[in-house]
């Protein structure tokens, strides 16, 4: 097994992507995914409240618009939003193409896979696989773990220790790519350290990042 070198001070035995909004870019989607199922009940879903809410999973989502907007909904209305809000998702997957890929995502999963190193996809999204297979990304991976089976999603570290046990690699030589605050809360209380992509600025991070270009000129 092959390591990665992200600095001399920080080397790694594997890499573990967080795969929605971190290598394809896929919360837009699932966004207004959401936006159009709240839309069904007249309730109002903004950008700013889907952000902290990234990765934590629908139960999560609907429990959020619950609590700010005072309402208690049944099983059943719970059971519809999810359905609208897959069937929403679902029809813009349709949609989704290369250009969705986060730049240098690919030159960089090529340079892992080139030198060796283990990759993994550690994600709270179950189409994840489906939209990587589509994107022609699945096969960089030897380890493709989505949530379904997860019973605690992030921020609990569940999935990404999950991940490592089954690579054989110990917690702290595993690097994640997260670009959710949940998912960096996940990675570091899996006792990983963690490079954030894209947009969010966390200070817990090792390294934030824009895209993967930067990685490719370490």
């Amino acid at each position: 097994m092959n390591k990665f070198i992200l600095t001399k001070d920080h080397v790694f035995d594997a890499c573990i992507f967080d795969f929605d909004g971190t290598l394809v870019d896929t919360e837009k989607y699932h966004f207004v995914a959401w936006q159009k199922a709240f839309d069904s009940v007249n309730i109002q879903f903004s950008p700013e409240e889907y952000l902290p809410l990234r990765s934590t999973g629908r139960a999560n989502v609907i429990e959020y618009v619950e609590r700010k907007h005072g309402l208690h909904f049944s099983d059943e209305q719970k059971k519809s939003l999810c359905s609208i809000k897959q069937q929403h998702f679902t029809s813009f997957v349709q949609s989704i193409s290369q250009k969705d890929i986060i730049k240098g995502a690919v030159p960089f999963l090529e340079f892992l896979q080139a030198n060796g190193v283990v990759s993994a996809v550690a994600t709270s999204g179950t189409q994840a696989k489906d939209i990587a297979k589509k994107l022609s990304l699945y096969n960089y991976f030897s380890l493709f773990l989505d949530s379904a089976n997860i019973e605690r999603k992030k921020p609990f570290p569940d999935i990404f220790i999950k991940v490592a046990d089954l690579l054989g690699v110990p917690a702290e030589s595993c690097l994640v790519f997260e670009d959710s605050i949940v998912g960096v809360e996940a990675g570091i209380a899996a006792k990983m350290q963690v490079v954030s992509v894209g947009e969010l600025q966390d200070a817990r991070a090792l390294m934030c990042v824009s895209d993967f270009c930067a990685l490719l000129q370490k």
